[in-house]
């Protein structure tokens, strides 16, 4: 059984290795039979946030390569407290507006922001609460 978020695990000849995981400070696998069946305790998978433009110049699409919980929407700084990852994004200044679901999450941005800022944020904001 491989938890989720590792794609493959494999034995090499000098012994288990993973492929495809992302895994920030791993303390402990356990295998069984070549097959990762926990990793902790302190383990956490990161999630990936990839850009792409969309036909708003205002507007970036971020791929995610996890699927979000539930639906996200967040208009303001104020309606995103308590909710880290938008927190984090509202904090980079010159954000409009949050959307996500599934496994993407769109940004608005204030008209004449730049984006590497905003950018920079997504992308930490999912590495560090998705």
């Amino acid at each position: 059984m491989v938890p989720n978020g590792l794609k493959s695990a494999a034995t090499s000849s000098t012994g288990p290795t993973i492929r495809s995981c992302r895994i920030r400070a791993v303390t402990e696998i356990q295998w069984i039979d070549d097959s990762v069946v926990s990793v902790g305790p302190y383990a956490r998978f990161v999630a990936n946030a990839s850009p792409s433009p969309t036909p708003n110049p205002n507007a970036m699409k971020f791929t995610l390569d996890v699927t979000l919980p539930e639906t996200l929407s967040v208009a303001s700084p104020e309606a995103a407290a308590g909710v880290p990852f938008a927190e984090a994004v509202f904090a980079a200044g010159g954000v409009a507006s949050i959307f996500g679901v599934n496994d993407f999450v769109t940004i608005t941005r204030q008209a004449g922001s730049e984006w590497e800022p905003i950018v920079a944020a997504v992308v930490a904001a999912a590495e560090a609460n998705l």
